[in-house]
């Protein structure tokens, strides 16, 4: 299939959903779910996981006392996508993590393509938590 030409399969992009969590203006911790991008199906023109936000934040709770006190929507989140129909990558999320860092950190980590790449502002999208800069990334 030529949607997967361009893709390091060393490093494969992955499609997922996370969260930048941080108590006030520390350091931001990157939670996700994400998987590769060859394993998800296609469907209808897109790839995208089957759990949504609402289903992953209570298994992240049980592991964090810190989280427990909190609903999914309190912290900056969003997904990535794969739309079929023109072989795009799309970063939807909270527009308080529309910038420089928070896009490269997740460019980054998830490997993704940034000559198709489109970061959008999501309207499901809106948080109450302020959150500092995302952890240092790895290369």
């Amino acid at each position: 299939m030529g949607a997967s030409s361009g893709l390091n399969m060393s490093f494969p992009s992955r499609l997922g959903l996370f969260w930048f969590v941080a108590d006030g203006s520390t350091k931001s911790q990157f939670l996700s779910l994400s998987r590769p991008w060859a394993e998800i199906p296609e469907i209808a023109g897109f790839k995208t996981l089957d759990e949504g936000h609402v289903d992953v934040w209570p298994l992240l709770r049980r592991q964090s006392h810190f989280l427990r006190s909190f609903e999914y929507e309190a912290f900056p989140r969003g997904r990535v996508n794969w739309a079929a129909e023109d072989n795009t990558w799309l970063l939807l999320l909270d527009p308080k993590l529309n910038s420089r860092p928070f896009v490269s950190h997740i460019i980054s980590l998830w490997h993704l393509p940034t000559d198709r790449l489109k970061v959008m502002t999501d309207p499901h999208y809106r948080s109450s938590e302020q959150v500092g800069p995302p952890p240092e990334t790895i290369p």
